[in-house]
Order: C-alpha cells, then sequence, then structure tokens
C-alpha cells in the first residue's frame, strides 16, 4: 500500500501545485496566440522555430515530433500577467552564421552570434501562474558556439541526438474553451464560410491548400478584395478544438465608405498593441457617438506605471493599460506627507498634470539660522537626475518639524524632467529656472 502510494505521490504534487499569490490564474493576459513547432531544413540538418504565424513562405514546415493534438498557447503581451515575478519575454534569436533559433530570456543579453529578430512571445516561470499549465521544453545538440536546439509543446516528443533540458522553458496555456468551428469525425477543422459584407466579398486562404478537411496546424488567413480593407482576426488556426482564437476570422469594408445610422462601431488591436480609450460607439445624426481608442504599445503605453517615490505606494483607479480617465494617487507611510502632486490623471497627452522641472534646472538648498549644509547645496538635472545628490540641513539643537515630506507623483522623465526635490528639514529649497513651483509648495499632510 505504501509504495503504491509512492509511486503516484509525484503526480498528486505535480496537480495541486498552485499560482503564487502576486500571479493569480485572473491575471491570465488576454492576447494569447496558438503557437506551433515549425522546422526548416539546413545543411543537412533541420532547424526548429515556435511561431503562431504560417512560415510556410519562409522555407518552414509543420513540425512532426509533436502529437498534432497538444497545442499550447503564448501571449504576444503580457497584460496584467506582471512582466518578471510572473512572465518573461521569450525572445526569437537567430545565429547569423546557419539560421539556428535561440528562444530564451534575454536579461543577460543577446548571446554571441545572434540577432534578435524581435519576434516575443510571454509565457511564465512557474506551473500555474496566471492559469498558465502547458509547459514548453527545449532541447540541445553539441557544444559551445556549435550548440543546436530543437523546441517542443509535447512532452512525450522525442530527437534523436538531441538532451532535454532539465529546466522547464516556460509555461503557457491551453485551447479550452477556444472552439468557433465544429471539428469533423476524424478530429479536424472543416472549412470556414465564406465571410461577407453586403457587395463585399473575401476570401480565405489555408496553409495547406485547398481541401474539404484541414488537419491541426493549419493556418487561415483573411483576403479582401482590391478597394476593402480587413477588420478584426486576420488569421485563425486550426488546434485540437476547432479554429482559434474564438473570434474567429474578421470582416472587410470598403474603403472611405460611409455607414447608416445606428451603425456600431467597435475597435479591435492587433497583437502587441492596447486600446487607449473607448472602445465602440454608435453612428448618430451623420457624426459618431464618440471618439473612438486609438491602438499603442504595449511597450510604449501614453500612461506607463509611475515609480513609486518611496517610502510610499500608488494606487490606481484601473487595471493596465491604464485608459483616459485612470487616476493614480499616491499614498505615503505613516508619518510623511505628499510634497507635489498626489494624484495625476491619465489622458491622451500622458499623465496629467506634467510634474517635474526640465533639463538644465538648477536647484539651490538654503539652510535656516543655526544650522549648517552638509553635502552639496546645488544640483543640476541631467537626463531626468538630479546630480550631484543634493545635500542637507544638519541640526545643531533638537529643534525642527516632526512631519517628514515625501515627493510628489511624478508623471515620467520622458522629456527628461526631475522630480521636484523634498525639502530639507530646516532648509527650504529654491529652483533655477522655478519650473513647477506649486510641485515643491503643495503638501498634502
Amino acid at each position: 500500500m505504501h509504495s503504491a502510494l509512492a509511486l503516484y505521490l509525484p503526480f498528486l504534487v505535480h496537480l495541486i501545485h498552485c499560482q503564487s499569490l502576486e500571479c493569480p490564474e485572473s491575471r491570465a493576459p488576454s492576447q494569447l496566440a496558438a503557437v506551433a513547432v515549425w522546422t526548416r531544413e539546413s545543411n543537412g540538418s533541420l532547424l526548429y522555430r515556435i511561431s503562431d504565424e504560417d512560415l510556410t513562405d519562409e522555407g518552414y514546415r509543420r513540425g512532426t515530433a509533436d502529437r498534432e493534438d497538444v497545442v499550447v498557447l503564448l501571449a504576444r503581451s503580457p497584460g496584467s500577467c506582471t512582466l518578471g515575478p510572473c512572465a518573461l519575454q521569450l525572445s526569437t534569436n537567430v545565429r547569423e552564421s546557419d539560421g539556428v533559433v535561440s528562444h530564451q530570456e534575454n536579461v543577460l543579453g543577446i548571446p554571441d552570434g545572434f540577432s534578435d529578430m524581435h519576434n516575443s512571445f510571454y509565457c511564465v516561470r512557474r506551473y500555474g501562474d496566471c492559469g498558465a499549465q502547458r509547459p514548453v521544453f527545449r532541447y540541445t545538440k553539441g557544444f559551445g558556439s556549435s550548440m543546436v536546439y530543437a523546441y517542443s509543446l509535447d512532452p512525450a516528443a522525442l530527437f534523436p541526438g538531441y538532451s532535454r533540458e532539465g529546466r522547464i522553458l516556460c509555461y503557457g496555456w491551453d485551447d479550452s474553451g477556444s472552439v468557433v468551428h465544429a471539428l469533423s469525425m476524424e478530429k479536424k477543422c472543416l472549412p470556414i464560410n465564406a465571410i461577407a459584407n453586403g457587395r463585399v466579398r473575401c476570401r480565405v486562404t489555408y496553409s495547406t491548400g485547398h481541401s474539404a478537411i484541414h488537419s491541426i496546424g493549419t493556418t487561415a488567413t483573411l483576403v479582401c478584395d482590391e478597394g476593402y480593407l480587413g477588420g478584426g482576426q486576420s488569421a485563425v488556426l486550426c488546434v485540437k478544438t476547432g479554429w482559434y482564437p474564438a473570434s474567429g476570422l474578421g470582416y472587410c469594408v470598403k474603403r472611405n465608405g460611409r455607414f447608416p445610422q445606428g451603425t456600431h462601431v467597435t475597435v479591435l488591436c492587433n497583437i502587441g498593441y492596447d486600446l487607449f480609450g473607448s472602445i465602440n460607439a454608435v453612428c448618430e445624426g451623420g457624426r459618431w457617438s464618440r471618439k473612438l481608442a486609438v491602438c499603442q504599445s504595449s511597450f510604449d503605453p501614453k500612461c506607463p506605471s509611475l515609480n513609486t517615490p518611496f517610502p510610499g505606494r500608488i494606487t490606481y483607479s484601473s487595471l493596465p493599460p491604464y485608459s483616459p480617465s485612470t487616476t493614480a494617487t499616491l499614498v505615503c507611510d505613516l508619518g510623511l506627507a505628499v510634497s507635489g502632486d498626489a494624484s495625476l490623471t491619465c489622458t491622451e497627452d500622458g499623465w496629467s498634470p506634467k510634474t517635474g522641472l526640465g533639463d538644465g534646472s538648477t536647484v539651490f538648498i538654503m539652510c535656516n539660522i543655526g544650522y549648517t549644509p552638509q553635502g552639496s547645496m546645488s544640483s543640476l538635472c541631467q537626463n531626468g537626475a538630479w546630480t550631484p545628490t543634493p545635500g542637507s540641513c544638519s541640526m545643531s539643537s533638537p529643534t525642527g518639524s516632526n512631519t517628514v515630506q515625501q515627493p510628489g507623483l511624478n508623471s515620467g522623465s520622458s522629456g527628461g524632467t526631475c522630480v521636484a526635490m523634498a525639502a530639507p528639514q530646516n532648509g527650504y529649497i529654491t529652483y533655477s529656472p522655478s519650473g513647477s513651483s506649486e510641485a515643491s509648495d503643495f503638501v498634502i499632510a
């Protein structure tokens, strides 16, 4: 009895492992893409690469080592699955000498001899984080600069001559609930119905050619007729439950066309971009009811997360990516008070009000009578930082305020601005030029 229990124990431990508290399942990214392992022959050997795109035009074909019903989803944007503690950026690096692809986290830089293809995915470090449970494996062969890599999404896959790395590369998500079109009895995808919008007719192309039934791994791509533009999802992938994602293929609309009263419009962003603004609008009285959102890069948002002045914390009125009207509020630890703006609002121009002082501004520290300066009494704003670090006023007697000021929220240093300095105890600060004088005077107890 005990021996049988011991045999099953590792499996049970694997099942009950759950996500960490900072990476709950509710933080699963919304922009997931079904990926597959693709292979290409080069100099008598196979090159391996993970992709959510059809790589046929680049000489690749769908790999055969993985079982067809094994499908893993990776993210094109980490979303609320925090990059660092939860998610990692899985870069695609190619070796310039022979085309070998290395998928890895480039935190220590790009490997020697490789170049970054700037085609990254996001997955998690630990099983269960952000709801991810599907492992991605990497295999190696050779040593040093001649090492080659293979990849698999299938725990049962074998690569003769390769050794599977002991550490799982990362974890992705499964495709449960992604059905958009039923499968045939042979578990293959049926053709997608013709897409039309009035007189607009579109066609669908398949990576496996025109067939009555398409195998798992087939990509279906929407192509619009001349004079029309595609909207919504441009491609879907045949997975074990049908075509993925659930939104299906999009639609075709006429360039510069007009729409009748009551038409609803919805903004959909491509992978790697997030909505910024209102997602939909209605045609009313010859105009749209509201200004529609724009698609902003996930890596360069208009309102990025703010640096938290220590010691304190920032609370946001919504989850990232932050949209217009989102507020960020600084809360200081007990015994501290905010100096500067305690609250900022996300606008189309970034966080508002703008805070900080521009490059070239100088800060001067003046000590009150009875106190002597320690350290530098002046500092210059250069590239968003005060140089050198401003000094302080030493107390010659046990007097002074018990309230310590904490610098207020800084809306960013993208323009080379420096956050207003907290006034030293028993002294005061002047600026040249004056810049945002209210940022140093406004104090919230």
